[in-house]
């Protein structure tokens, strides 16, 4: 074999073992086609056979690059609570179905009630136009629904009270009755000025804005600190003020400044216990 000859083997060769690269990649980052027509199949075989009286459809079929799995998502058209993922590997093998826990076990209604007042809570800070800058803010529902297995969490102030409302598939909830019981908003605030005085007037306008937008929580976790580096970094002057599950109908002018200084010593007696005791 000349040299000629050689050159171009070796260049066929080569352009072959980086055709076989390329598609080993491509197969290890977006799945190859034969397993997601299997996959496919197999889903379609595997709803007409356990769920064949419904009107579940299999609204799209992906690809994990990080364990090279397949999730299928199924949905009922006529239902919004009733979602789910099925997985299966390459070789079409069925493995989990997430129907027993996200629609039997009222997981999907749990976080669309908890969208629906997060969204609720946004909608207000946002339209709201508070005086102080929020860093953070959001309203949930999920420390109400993790109390109903850790009832009592050792943390200060006064917890919302554990979830006991039952979670009824495709049910319209009274949220703001939800909320008086079971919500938390958390917000993070920033200001020049952490102060005692400063906590108290941004937790009084906060309680101002949200019930003139007919909501409410039952407890809030707070936090007020002085403003942000450029880069986003936390300031280098740490002063802070931090309140854990400070009661809402606390929140009123009489006595304020006095029921936070009480909560923000509570707040670090707690943490300072936490840390004295975490080696031990």
């Amino acid at each position: 074999m000349n040299k000629q000859k050689a050159k171009k083997l070796a260049a066929l060769l080569g352009a072959i073992a980086l055709l076989i690269g390329l598609a080993l990649f491509a197969n290890a980052l977006v799945g190859n086609p034969i397993s997601y027509l299997l996959v496919k199949h197999n889903a379609r075989t595997y709803l007409e056979q356990t769920y064949g009286d419904t009107d579940y459809v299999i609204d799209s079929v992906g690809y994990s690059f990080k364990d090279g799995s397949y999730c299928v998502q199924i949905s009922s058209p006529s239902s919004q609570d009733t979602y789910f993922t099925v997985g299966y590997d390459a070789l079409g093998r069925r493995g989990y179905d997430s129907y027993e826990y996200r629609v039997l076990g009222g997981q999907n209604t749990a976080d669309r009630i908890n969208q629906e007042y997060r969204d609720w809570g946004d909608r207000i800070l946002e339209s709201g136009v508070p005086s102080f800058q929020v860093d953070l803010a959001g309203a949930n529902f999920y420390d109400a629904f993790d109390r109903v297995n850790n009832p009592d969490s050792g943390e200060p102030g006064t917890p919302v009270e554990p979830w006991d409302t039952p979670l009824v598939l495709d049910q319209v909830y009274n949220i703001p009755q939800l909320a008086a019981r079971h919500g938390k908003l958390v917000l993070w605030a920033v200001s020049d000025q952490v102060t005692v005085e400063r906590a108290a007037s941004i937790l009084l306008e906060t309680r101002q804005l949200m019930e003139a937008g007919g909501l409410c929580a039952r407890t809030v976790d707070f936090r007020l600190f002085l403003p942000r580096q450029e880069d986003g970094a936390p300031n280098r002057d740490r002063t802070e003020i931090e309140l854990m599950n400070f009661p809402w109908e606390d929140i009123r002018p009489e006595g304020m400044t006095q029921r936070v200084e009480a909560a923000w010593k509570e707040n670090d007696a707690y943490w300072a216990y936490l840390e004295a005791h975490s080696d031990k």
